[in-house]
C-alpha cells in the first residue's frame, strides 16, 4: 500500500466505517471479535491509523 488512507493518526468510528466500506454494526462486531482495536478518548471511540492499515493488509492477504 502506498499511503492509502488521508494523514489523521486516529480515525471516529464513522470515518473507519467510510474508510473500510464497513457499515457501523459490522465495525462493531469487528471490534468485539478482537479484529480491531480501538483507542477510548473520554466518551469517543477512534481506531488508530496504523491499526486500520493492520486491518485491511490482513483482509487483502486473507482474500
Amino acid at each position: 500500500m502506498n499511503d492509502p488512507l488521508p494523514t489523521p493518526a486516529r480515525f471516529s468510528i464513522p470515518d473507519s466505517c467510510r474508510i473500510t466500506g464497513l457499515g457501523r454494526s459490522a465495525l462493531y462486531d469487528r471490534i468485539a471479535r478482537g479484529l480491531l482495536c480501538v483507542v477510548k478518548d473520554g466518551h469517543r471511540t477512534f481506531i488508530s491509523r496504523a491499526e486500520l492499515e493492520r486491518y485491511l493488509k490482513a483482509c487483502e492477504a486473507a482474500q
